[in-house]
């Protein structure tokens, strides 16, 4: 006759231990919200303009949108990206400054004075970043570039991308428009002075 050793009833025990657990796994639902996941209209690739991710949304006008980076690229580049530099600029010969998608030139002349210019990236998730010191005044204006080939576009179209700033006296962003190359795939506007800004839609 057949008996049941330890071994056996060992078996057995840890078999129905290990269907108890799956069972008990498959119960639970656990979302989680991929990396880059939009503040908005998922189906538009692009959400409602917020001052430096901070928080809740910041009053906006109804066109102005905010464009979310690509996730995969996002997250290839996090490690590497640096997220702030400075530089000194002279007044004299002006000069050109690079951070992620952005690219600023400021013209010869365009300062009253030779000035530490700052850029820092304020969101890993969308683009935008925040030019310093705040308020600096730019005559002739300066050019600001943007880059959309990290952009999570979607159903966007190109042609329909600008450049936002955010006005810190009405607490909302401002539209400047801007003109886009769809050969280097940028979006440049001339700028007059400093604060936040963002690749926004028209």
């Amino acid at each position: 006759m057949w008996r049941m050793t330890k071994f056996h009833r060992t078996f057995i025990a840890s078999s129905l231990l290990g269907l108890l657990l799956v069972s008990g796994c498959s119960e639970q639902q656990q979302p989680q919200s991929p990396l880059g996941a939009l503040r908005g209209n998922s189906s538009q690739g692009a959400t409602t303009l917020g001052k430096k991710n901070s928080g809740p949304a910041s009053p906006t006008t109804s066109t102005d949108t905010q464009i979310e980076r690509n996730s995969a690229l996002n997250m290839a580049a996090m490690s590497l990206e640096e997220f702030s530099v400075a530089q000194m600029v002279p007044a004299s010969t002006g000069g050109t400054l690079y951070l992620g998608e952005f690219k600023f030139y400021i013209p010869p002349g365009a300062l009253d004075h030779d000035t530490v210019i700052t850029i820092t990236q304020t969101s890993d998730r969308y683009i935008e970043m925040d030019f310093g010191p705040d308020g600096t005044q730019f005559d002739p204006p300066a050019t600001m570039t943007v880059s959309y080939a990290t952009a999570n576009l979607r159903n966007l179209k190109p042609a329909n991308l600008s450049l936002s700033w955010f006005n810190t006296a009405t607490n909302q962003w401002v539209n400047i428009g801007g003109t886009v190359n769809q050969s280097t795939m940028t979006v440049s506007a001339s700028i007059s002075h400093f604060t936040q800004y963002s690749l926004s839609t028209r």
